[in-house]
């Protein structure tokens, strides 16, 4: 005999069409119906369907198990062609159709050129592999792009479905069946995003309590999704055990604490890359972070350890502190640059008047010396770079103070003897 009959949804192009059980001569559209027939004669097919590369979602593998009436319905083929009219809608025999494991794609994951990291590419191509994420554009998979909420729920619905094929009973799987007709707005709390191409999945977050939008009646779809908000998501789509520790110095009173915490303690998530103690909850996190975060948690890449938030703590201090000499070293050049550049400028002053582009246009003075500094030149084009203007007074007041550096270095400064006197450099 048949399984007893389940209802699930069926992803297509990102909208939910019902799968229903009906009776088994009953000829209806849209009619949703639960009923088990004993004396119907039973068939199981295996069923793999994957929708275009474009849609942004595929369709799972179903394990489709129908009553079977043999004087109607004596053929696989025949059976498979009126499945496909099922997914159109049309209800024309009866069906229980129970989620199990997505297919790949491909024998082998797609690659995405624009990745360098291994890491990320290898969750990526994971993650595309199980129909979870898809590139951003043709190999191309937008690593450092930040992530918008809309798109982030069609990846959580991708990643439910999965974890729904990780068991043969979909309440273990803590997914609860979702029946939602096409763009119904009646069944959503949030009036902004009709219409959005990832709506179904936005509406069966908020009908299973996953999500309450971003204010009252609002999904805010074109949002960026913060670290934070990423946490609290996959936590509780994974079910993740509680924690009492706390993993970073930023997280207090924030509101996501709890679920970055139950990321930390499983493995899933590390620092973020301006602090060994910080996670950077508030900011928004890029697609490669939201890949390598879901796969770890599918177990498609290995997790991760956080050494313990005191060792942490030690070795960031080391860092800030070898931070804070680099910074005062820099400081230090930057303030003798700048005391020099006062004496270039100085000493242009008396040699130009200031006038850094002095040259033969020039209406005054002999016009042999060119520039702010008046090179000779031949001085010029001996110690400028190939880059440069052929002349000084062509060069802008940075480039000819580089040439007067190098010619100080040579010459001193006596190269401008009557300047540098007056200016008592000498």
């Amino acid at each position: 005999m048949c399984e007893v009959c389940k209802t699930v949804p069926i992803l297509w192009c990102q909208r939910t069409y019902l799968s229903v059980c009906v009776p088994h001569r009953a000829k209806r559209t849209g009619t949703l119906a639960c009923k088990r027939r004993e004396d119907a004669s039973c068939f199981s097919l295996s069923v793999t369907w994957d929708g275009p590369s474009d849609c942004g979602v595929h369709i799972a593998r179903l394990n489709v198990h129908v009553f079977l009436v043999p004087e109607h319905w004596n053929t696989v083929q025949r059976l498979s062609s009126t499945f496909t009219r099922i997914v159109g809608i049309t209800f024309s025999l009866v069906l229980v159709a129970t989620l199990v494991a997505p297919v790949a794609q491909a024998d082998t994951a797609p690659t995405f050129a624009d990745i360098d990291s291994e890491r990320v590419q290898a969750a990526a191509d994971a993650l595309a592999s199980n129909n979870i994420v898809q590139g951003c554009d043709t190999n191309a998979f937008c690593p450092e792009d930040p992530l918008r909420r809309d798109q982030f729920a069609t990846i959580l619905i991708n990643a439910r479905t999965w974890l729904a094929g990780q068991t043969d009973d979909l309440q273990d799987a803590g997914v609860t069946p979702t029946i939602l007709p096409m763009f119904d707005m009646s069944a959503v709390p949030f009036r902004d995003v009709a219409f959005n191409v990832h709506f179904n999945s936005i509406a069966m977050l908020a009908l299973d309590g996953v999500t309450s939008g971003c204010e009252e009646g609002l999904y805010c779809p074109a949002d960026l999704v913060m670290r934070g908000q990423l946490a609290t998501l996959l936590a509780e789509l994974f079910d993740l055990p509680e924690t009492d520790e706390s993993y970073f110095d930023d997280l207090q009173g924030h509101a996501h604490i709890n679920g970055v915490n139950r990321l930390a303690a499983a493995g899933i998530v590390l620092e973020c890359e301006t602090s060994l103690v910080a996670f950077c909850a508030s900011s928004p996190v890029s697609r490669a972070d939201v890949a390598v975060y879901v796969a770890r948690a599918m177990n498609l890449l290995p997790r991760v350890s956080l050494a313990p938030l005191e060792e942490r703590r030690a070795a960031q201090a080391e860092l800030d502190a070898a931070q804070a000499e680099r910074d005062a070293a820099q400081a230090q050049r930057d303030a003798a640059r700048s005391e020099r550049a006062a004496i270039w400028d100085a000493l242009a002053q008396c040699e130009s008047h200031g006038e850094w582009s002095y040259g033969p246009h020039s209406t005054w003075g002999s016009r042999l010396y060119h520039g702010g500094l008046q090179f000779h030149p031949n001085t010029w084009s001996s110690y400028r770079d190939d880059t440069m203007p052929r002349y000084a007074f062509e060069a802008t007041r940075e480039q000819q103070i580089v040439v007067a550096e190098r010619v100080l270095e040579r010459q001193g400064w006596g190269a401008w003897p009557s300047c540098s006197s007056a200016l008592g450099l000498r």
